[in-house]
């Protein structure tokens, strides 16, 4: 049977495509052209590795940088953190966030600084991935507290920094003149993203359980889990993750809930579902979820 030939349109569409893979897989290949953690990152990490660094050194190493200030100082003051008094310096913040907390709002801060585009279509795309890339993130810290996993605030940034490679995937066409629309972006990041994720973490230093998260994002049923087999992180990010897509795309092609071994493992007392299959557990709480996520903004 005699192929149609491709329309003009079409002929374009395909040889940008291979541009963007082009350009995507030369990153890989070479990590240079990847964003490198800022160097008060890795001081204040260096710092927080000292176990004999005091609050105070560390309120006045993070005073170097007021953007963290500032992101430190609306976190500790959101929903995440409901607390009768309110921190007013970053010390009595720290205290509240604890050295653990304090290095997961570091790498929060600094996952989102990296990847500042001049380019206003990267720049488009970018906030419309961060937005999506937070809620899903404030879905699994509720979720995470829900169901008593503690600490919750690392199921957030395991969450977010499971999707570094989709992020990456915007750095790697920095330089590229013709940006893709979302539908060409999202198909990139279903080719690309995780192997990019495990390349960048692997630059900045970061991996165990945040590469396993990567490995096992969107892996929906292994067929191994039953009621009686504990929620791990990966579970609870995979919630997230399930909840954030059906909530950001109603016209979606996800399997039904109760089929998978995420919601097996569920307590259940926490299993109910509202008439679009999705957990109430989630469902009727957006409005506090939404919240926490615009503090992340």
């Amino acid at each position: 049977m005699q192929q149609t030939p491709a329309s003009p349109k079409n002929a374009s569409n395909a040889g940008s495509y291979s541009i963007y893979r082009t350009c995507i897989e030369q990153v890989m290949q070479g990590s240079e052209r990847l964003p490198s953690l800022p160097a008060i990152t890795l001081e204040i990490r260096n710092a927080i590795a000292d176990n004999n660094v005091t609050h105070k050194q560390l309120a006045e190493l993070i005073a170097n940088d007021p953007s963290l200030c500032i992101l430190i100082m609306r976190y500790v003051s959101s929903p995440i953190y409901l607390t009768q008094e309110q921190p007013r310096t970053i010390e009595e913040a720290i205290r509240l966030l604890g050295i653990a907390g304090l290095d997961r709002v570091v790498m929060l801060h600094s996952l989102k600084s990296l990847f500042i585009f001049r380019n206003r279509s990267l720049k488009q795309l970018f906030d419309l991935t961060w937005k999506r890339l937070t809620l899903k993130a404030c879905i699994a810290e509720h979720l995470a507290k829900k169901l008593n996993y503690k600490p919750a605030d690392e199921v957030l940034i395991s969450s977010l920094l499971s999707e570094a490679g989709t992020l990456a995937i915007l750095s790697a066409l920095t330089n590229i003149k013709d940006i893709p629309d979302e539908v060409t972006y999202l198909k990139l990041c279903r080719q690309y993203s995780k192997s990019l994720g495990l390349i960048i973490l692997k630059k900045w230093n970061l991996g165990g359980q945040y590469s396993e998260v990567i490995e096992k994002s969107g892996v929906w049923t292994s067929g191994t889990s039953n009621s009686y087999t504990p929620l791990e992180l990966t579970d609870i990010v995979n919630l997230a993750l399930y909840h954030g897509v059906a909530l950001f795309r109603p016209n979606n092609t996800l399997p039904d809930l109760d089929s998978l071994d995420m919601y097996k493992k569920l307590p259940a007392a926490l299993k109910h579902c509202n008439e679009k299959g999705l957990l109430r557990l989630v469902t009727d709480h957006t409005t506090d979820i939404a919240k926490a996520s615009k503090v992340l903004h």
